[in-house]
């Protein structure tokens, strides 16, 4: 609608009567071959202004005072009698008091030609359809950005089928007296009398690799995070992947579905998210956008190394070693490492050193560790960096040991007890560190090779070292000879701390509730009880509740057969704010114990949870639902942290879920 055409159209005719409100006056325009609609705006007898509007584009203009302005109705009224607008208030029609049409005709000839019932109607419509073309241009200049984005190296695929998918399998199905098979490794097929058994590992009579045998599936996935940094128009670009392999009789397929993409300027490592809004779409199909409403995110992934010599210089990197990190085929947070390298400039020693694993798991937990209390920064040997003497360090290379393993040798070298090698890599691999749990088993084994050679023993690491130490906490208040290897080391672990835990439920609990000593923790269980109240939390099918005297983890432990109320160790623990043990109910049994929960006060980690006999019935659902409840947590401390901040903050200890 040009300004030249609308403004030399006839006015409508001034209205008659004079009024203290704002008139309108409509009129049906010939203009440009097609019909618009015009309200010509009085006030106290004078012309103020005049509104235009076509239905056919979804358009409006109002001219006032020389200038042009693209508001509602609404707010034209408010410019015509001198009133200040607020320039969002777009959905709703003046008030009677301000304004009215000049007679019954002036108003249905208005809203007839807009369709609709009232302005407000039109106002919404007209946005709606301004938004939706911002939308539309927001798109085409994404996409466009988005197309000269390169594409993935094409030895992307070989990496993965190589280096991140090396298994192959050979799939196998009984047919009359002889066997098809399919082989992933060749993709050749045939038939063979051969029995072979499921899972034992085979040669491929076709191409003779070694395969492992599948008779039990057609189809095996299996799928990772991976990474892709690329040069992209002078800047350079993270590219977070999620890939998926695809084993069948005689195919080995992978697929490559793009998650989240970062632009960065050169010599920057911070830029511009955009997230795929799709789900399973590879790059030419995905769709990005500057909001994230799944909630993709980094993860800790693999590095494709092939192309890093001549993209790391893009962010100064070069001599970062995050390519080392990478060709070692180190699962690392990439993004962390990009962004912390300039300030953490020891991740550049340890990598050259071949401590990649190190190195990933000091990103990977970043958040959730006090570095300095593990690596002196300070310092620029790498031995007295890590606290360690040089034959240590020598061999937290030979493994390449993270996190736990730097813990071990650190304990070792201060303590004077050699651990050997086998251990500190039993240790190293299952991830068991110098928790508070595993110094209370070592006070009593003595040993941490014993330690690891019971572990092995027992066929499990962190989950038996927690039943291991409740079971010896157990056994000392029950009297029993700690310093004989039957009583602390039996040979069926669970059945002995199932059996403890009969015995000393057996105990009448309300006889103990009245001893002097339970009377103390309750009473400092009832002062730190406010502070715990933070945790309580419900939804929809589960309720969280904070324990709140010693009484309930007694019939807690009673009732699930587990030794939450058998000892004083959780107790103690709450008394002085360390940890707290929460009961997980569902809403419609909200009586019923279900599970058992301690978390750590201090971060919100949760330290443990089992149900009945210490087994996780439908694990993988409280473990998602576990999670949500941190976020929650992590929530709350937020706001917790800026109510404090404010004069006026209140108490949030128990906020609405």
């Amino acid at each position: 609608m040009r300004k030249k055409e609308l403004m030399g159209s006839s006015l409508c005719p001034a209205p008659e009567k004079k009024s203290d409100k704002v008139i309108g006056v409509s009129q049906i325009l010939e203009i440009g071959g097609k019909e618009i609609l015009n309200i010509d705006l009085y006030f106290e007898g004078e012309l103020k202004g005049r509104y235009f509007a076509d239905v056919e584009e979804k358009k409006r203009v109002f001219y006032f005072d020389g200038k042009r302005y693209d508001i509602t109705l609404n707010n034209c009224v408010n410019l015509c009698i001198d009133k200040i607008f607020p320039r969002d208030y777009y959905y709703y029609y003046s008030t009677k008091d301000e304004f009215t049409f000049a007679s019954k005709g002036d108003e249905k000839k208005a809203f007839e030609y807009l369709g609709v019932v009232g302005m407000h109607q039109w106002d919404y419509e007209v946005r709606n359809e301004k938004n939706k073309k911002a939308r539309e241009r927001k798109r085409e200049r994404i996409d466009r950005m988005m197309s000269r984005v390169p594409c993935v190296p094409d030895n992307v695929e070989v990496w993965l089928k190589e280096q991140i998918f090396p298994e192959n399998y050979i799939f196998v199905k009984k047919e009359g007296e002889k066997n098809s098979y399919g082989c992933t490794a060749c993709g050749k097929t045939g038939r063979r009398k051969t029995n072979w058994k499921h899972g034992e590992e085979v040669k491929c009579p076709r191409c003779g690799q070694i395969v492992k045998v599948n008779r039990r599936k057609v189809m095996k996935k299996k799928k990772t995070p991976v990474i892709v940094l690329q040069a992209y128009d002078g800047q350079w670009i993270e590219r977070q992947f999620k890939a998926e392999c695809c084993w069948s009789a005689g195919k080995k397929i992978v697929e490559l579905w793009e998650e989240i993409r970062v632009i960065m300027a050169k010599g920057a490592t911070e830029g511009k998210v955009w997230s795929g809004t799709l789900q399973k779409a590879d790059e030419f199909e995905q769709k990005f956008w500057d909001k994230n409403p799944a909630g993709k995110k980094f993860l800790e992934s693999y590095l494709y190394p092939g192309n890093l010599q001549e993209v790391l210089e893009y962010g100064d990197l070069q001599n970062s070693g995050l390519d080392l990190i990478a060709a070692a085929g180190e699962k690392i947070r990439v993004d962390f490492f990009i962004d912390k390298y300039r300030n953490w400039p020891w991740l550049e020693y340890l990598t050259k050193a071949g401590l990649t694993r190190l190195t990933a798991d000091l990103l990977k937990y970043c958040g959730q560790w006090n570095i300095d209390n593990v690596i002196d920064r300070t310092q620029k040997k790498l031995c007295n960096a890590l606290r360690l003497n040089g034959n240590r360090t020598n061999r937290l290379k030979q493994i390449n040991g993270g996190y736990c393993a730097l813990l071990w040798l650190q304990w070792e070298q201060r303590s004077g007890q050699r651990i050997s090698s086998e251990s500190l890599e039993y240790l190293s691999a299952k991830r068991i560190g110098r928790t508070e749990e595993c110094e209370s088993v070592l006070a009593v084994v003595g040993s941490a090779n014993r330690l690891v050679n019971y572990l092995k023993k027992q066929k499990g690491g962190s989950k038996v070292l927690t039943t291991w130490r409740d079971y010896l906490d157990m056994a000392k208040e029950e009297g029993m000879d700690l310093s004989d290897d039957i009583v602390r080391m039996p040979k069926n672990l669970k059945e002995r701390h199932d059996h403890l835990v009969e015995i000393r439920g057996a105990r009448t609990d309300e006889e103990r509730v009245q001893t002097e000593c339970y009377r103390i923790l309750d009473q400092k269980i009832q002062n730190n009880l406010q502070r715990a109240k933070r945790y309580y939390w419900q939804n929809e099918k589960y309720t969280i509740i904070p324990a709140a005297k010693c009484i309930e983890l007694m019939r807690e432990g009673r009732t699930l057969h587990h030794c939450v109320g058998s000892s004083d160790t959780y107790m103690v623990k709450m008394a002085e704010y360390k940890s707290w043990i929460l009961f997980l109910r569902k809403n419609e049994d909200i009586k019923t114990a279900y599970y058992t929960i301690e978390i750590n006060t201090k971060d919100d980690m949760i330290l443990q949870y089992y149900s009945k006999f210490n087994r996780q019935p439908d694990k993988k659902e409280i473990t998602q639902l576990l999670e949500k409840f941190k976020a929650v947590l992590k929530k709350r401390k937020m706001q917790a942290e800026n109510a404090v901040s404010q004069p006026e903050a209140k108490n949030i200890l128990m906020p609405a879920n």
